[in-house]
């Protein structure tokens, strides 16, 4: 089977990604900042953890530090991100799966404490079956942790929202071929949905802590437990 556009365009940026993300993602420097805060864990408790859309392992390498006796399971579009993950990775391998594959495809097997994503769960179609497929992967009391692109119903707000994007990528150094190619991709790989349909998603998973725990403009940091 071949690669899917998405696959392909991730392959493309691979080496590029972590010097462009935070240009690119606006607050993304405080979602990682406040992803352990959040967590009920302890840092010695053995977890089974998942991650959705892996990328370069940079957030892998931060769990595997934090949490020490984690066994971490990641999960990627693009092979080309996973080859540089798995280098980086090389000193925890023993704790460490990393698998290829369409999320838009796969049935992801396992039990999991936690399940972690950083702008990923946008380029999924059917967010709704994912959320309930994930929330029977989760073992009782695990967390779902996800960051991701939103889409605000009313369009002028949207329009608002878009020219605010493109202003912060223009102060973040981006060059204005880049920021237009940004936008482009945008429109044609992303699948964003509004955030209260996001909440509506969770909700009809089952979940029962669940809540909108930080937000701007076109990104928004959930939480849910089981």
């Amino acid at each position: 089977m071949g690669k899917t556009s998405v696959e392909k365009h991730f392959d493309a940026m691979a080496r590029d990604f972590e010097k462009v993300k935070r240009k690119v993602i606006p607050g993304y420097r405080d979602i990682e900042k406040c992803i352990f805060s959040y967590l009920p864990f302890t840092q010695s408790r053995k977890l089974a953890v998942l991650e959705l859309g892996t990328g370069t392992g940079a957030l892998a390498l931060d769990v595997l530090k934090h949490f020490p006796r984690a066994m971490y399971t990641g999960i990627d579009f693009s092979s080309k991100m996973l080859e540089i993950a798995s280098h980086r990775l090389k000193k925890c391998d023993q704790r460490v799966t990393l698998q290829n594959a369409d999320l838009n495809r796969i049935k992801i097997a396992g039990r999991y404490d936690l399940i972690i994503s950083l702008f990923t769960i946008h380029h999924i179609i059917d967010k709704k079956g994912l959320f309930k497929h994930l929330y029977t992967l989760l073992k009782p009391g695990g967390c779902f942790f996800y960051g991701d692109a939103a889409v605000s119903k009313n369009k002028r707000l949207e329009k608002c929202f878009i020219e605010n994007w493109k202003d912060f990528m223009a102060r973040s150094g981006l060059s204005k071929g880049k920021r237009e190619r940004v936008i482009e991709d945008h429109r044609q790989y992303d699948h964003p949905e509004p955030l209260e349909t996001q909440l509506h998603y969770l909700k009809a998973a089952g979940f029962k802590g669940y809540d909108l725990v930080w937000c701007r403009e076109k990104s928004g940091v959930f939480f849910a437990t089981k």
